[in-house]
């Protein structure tokens, strides 16, 4: 709890947005508010708060509940889904229960009866600014933690890039020192030449593309955008970048729109694709069938995603999303896989994956391969 003192001086950094439409009440309290604000924006109705809102940056708000265009509560409800985490004050007369109700709803964070009372409003005040210090506090917590999640992945890559970049590196080096011994000894043959030259460049774009994934683990910022994305063009992609005959079962929802990056689904379908097009080609599959569903269920995203590559061995699938952990379905040389796919989702999406041998049938035949359904919330 702050002394007066402690929470005039606090509140001197704030910025409030005080709505009222009655001018005589508006004028009366705002001298009251003067003691505590140095920046305090007027707004004579809900509508006219709203707009104001929309504009510039506030740190508290304080409104009548009964206005004319927009009332108190109408106005708050449209902030609380701008900006869920702004502290909302209601100056009311009111003692109806219908009131109460609606405002624990929308989640209004305090409430000031009229006539206003300077003891009543400080110790509202208080709270308010209480709950303001948590939220901060909490905050810095999660992105210290965040931190410390990208610190933890960083460190598991680096120890794993040790051990697999030992192959390539052993390949480059051994073929570079047969090609420095030939042209020692004079026995330059220029077949083994050429094929000594080739595996150096094909194990050099092994590293090249490890390198493109590490980063690629940290580099997406901003994860949702104002626009629906194609979903449709996105899968075309995928499947135009393979030489694979593949028949493809795909349903999207109609009315489904996914406001998140483009690049960012591109990085997840593909990985996930690409460890079904390595099964699909490592196992010799005749018929390859692949399934796609996009749909929206209790306000989140359901993507799924299977296969008919045969599956993975049960003793392996609470291993597949470790770093560089190899099954047919875990492509080594190629990119980090699943464990991309994971932490793409947990973590930048704050969403859910899920992966699962499953067994269907598909124009009467039976068909075995792996699931994959991934779950998040959208933001706009």
């Amino acid at each position: 709890m702050y002394e007066l003192k402690e929470l005039i001086k606090y509140c001197q950094n704030l910025k409030l947005l005080y709505v009222e439409d009655n001018d005589t009440t508006r004028n009366s309290t705002k001298i009251m508010l003067d003691e505590f604000f140095s920046d305090i924006t007027l707004a004579v109705d809900g509508q006219d708060g709203l707009d104001k809102f929309k504009e510039d940056r506030f740190d508290i708000i304080i409104t009548d509940i009964n206005m004319p265009n927009l009332s108190g509560l109408e106005m708050a409800k449209e902030i609380k889904e701008i900006n869920s985490n702004i502290p909302v004050l209601i100056f009311s007369a009111y003692n109806e229960s219908s009131y109460f109700q609606d405002s624990i709803f929308i989640n209004i964070d305090g409430y000031l009866l009229k006539p206003i009372n300077f003891k009543q409003f400080s110790q509202t005040l208080n709270k308010v600014i209480e709950s303001i210090e948590n939220k901060k506090a909490a905050k810095q917590l999660d992105n210290i933690k965040k931190e410390q999640e990208k610190n933890d992945a960083l460190s598991i890559m680096l120890k794993n890039i040790a051990h697999h970049w030992r192959q390539p590196l052993s390949v480059i080096t051994a073929a570079a020192g047969t090609i420095q011994m030939q042209h020692e000894f004079g026995k330059v043959n220029e077949q083994d030449t050429i094929k000594s030259c080739e595996n150096i460049i094909n194990k050099a774009e092994v590293l090249s593309k490890m390198i493109e994934d590490f980063n690629s683990l940290f580099e997406f910022q901003d994860i949702f955008c104002d626009k629906p994305i194609d979903i449709k063009q996105c899968l075309n992609q995928q499947f135009s970048n393979t030489n694979l005959d593949i028949q493809t079962v795909i349903n999207i929802q109609d009315d489904i729109k996914i406001y998140i990056v483009k690049d960012l689904l591109y990085s997840i379908v593909k990985s996930i694709l690409q460890n079904s097009f390595e099964a699909f080609e490592e196992k010799n599959i005749e018929q390859k069938i692949i399934y796609i569903d996009i749909y929206s269920l209790n306000d989140e995203i359901v993507i799924k995603i299977k296969d008919n590559a045969k599956g993975i061995d049960e003793d392996k699938l609470n291993r597949i999303f470790e770093p560089y952990f190899t099954t047919y379905h875990q492509y080594f040389g190629k990119g980090i896989g699943l464990y991309f796919v994971h932490h793409l989702v947990t973590k930048q999406l704050f969403g859910n994956i899920d992966i699962k041998n499953v067994e269907y049938n598909h124009d009467g035949y039976d068909q075995k391969g792996v699931q994959a359904t991934i779950k998040f919330k959208q933001k706009r």
